[in-house]
């Protein structure tokens, strides 16, 4: 692994995070998801443009901290919303994960390679989103919705297999949003 010791701190989104199976109870109240993926990721970091490889010492060291249990907005902020809101609106806060934890069976979604991952409980609050999941389920439609982590990083300018990558060093804080794509 080469390595430019650059070191970044931007807002970043994204993470292949998603439902794992159905609702834990009838109600539809709470799902088991992967929270982010550690390898490779779809992550653009906002300054290099470079995509973000999510380093698992940087993911298990945000669980310690508490990074992972946290609130679950409706979408993420806009560019116009961080700039005229910086916290975030009441009215998009639809729950919360908790109870996040190091998994290292999960796979990359990208290379299939098994580097681990932070899974939790996500407690839904938002009736209509419940219901939509749950008819969703009932469908077996896994892909409704979408997870992605936003939050501030540190990343620096590393070189694995070959590519150039930001690679994630830290990250202090984030939410986890429930998204489309």
């Amino acid at each position: 692994v080469g390595s430019q010791q650059r070191v970044l701190s931007a807002q970043i989104r994204g993470g292949q995070a998603r439902l794992v199976g159905g609702p834990r109870d009838s109600t539809g109240n709470e799902w088991d998801i992967v929270v982010v993926e550690a390898g490779p990721s779809q992550i653009v970091h906002p300054e290099s443009g470079l995509n973000v490889w999510v380093a698992p010492e940087a993911l298990k060291a945000a669980i310690s901290a508490g990074t992972f249990d946290t609130d679950s907005y409706r979408n993420h902020p806009t560019a116009t919303d961080e700039r005229d809101r910086p916290e975030r609106n009441v009215d998009d806060k639809i729950g919360r994960v908790t109870q996040s934890r190091w998994d290292p069976s999960i796979r990359n979604s990208i290379d299939g390679k098994q580097y681990g991952g932070v899974v939790g409980r996500w407690t839904v609050f938002d009736e209509p989103i419940r219901a939509r999941l749950m008819a969703a389920h009932a469908k077996n439609v896994t892909d409704l919705y979408d997870f992605s982590i936003y939050g501030p990083a540190e990343t620096e300018a590393k070189v694995i297999e070959g590519k150039r990558w930001e690679y994630l060093v830290r990250m202090p804080k984030a939410s986890v949003d429930l998204v489309t794509d």
